[in-house]
């Protein structure tokens, strides 16, 4: 049991990592603009300072394998630039389809089986 804890804060904390990393890119592309000064630029600079210490904790996850780290990153950073493009609409229809690949993945599975298939 303890060991599963362990485990699921390391992924947390990977989590934690992986987003704030994204965010501090973020926000590294809007620098210069009006939106990012100020008040933004303030926050900012106190949010990537207040994550340090995470990023440290979490160096053990990337350390046990690289690899998996690092697409796990670039898969989470493809995914939020998908989810920003998309309309209200479209968002919800993902949201939706993910609860219930959540809440049932065979169902799921069996259901969007033959559409997958076809994406390939």
């Amino acid at each position: 049991m303890r060991n599963k804890l362990e485990e699921r804060a390391k992924i947390n904390g990977l989590k934690v990592v992986m987003l704030s990393l994204l965010t501090a890119e973020a926000m590294d592309t809007i620098k210069g603009t009006t939106l990012f000064r100020h008040n933004v630029k303030k926050s900012g600079n106190n949010f990537i300072k207040s994550i340090e210490p995470y990023i440290k904790q979490s160096d053990a996850v990337y350390d046990e394998n690289p690899e998996v780290a690092t697409n796990l990153y670039r898969e989470t950073e493809e995914l939020i630039e998908a989810l920003a493009k998309l309309n209200m609409v479209d968002y919800y229809v993902i949201n939706k389809m993910y609860k219930e690949y959540k809440d049932n993945p065979e169902k799921w599975r069996l259901k969007y089986d033959d559409a997958l298939i076809k994406l390939d």
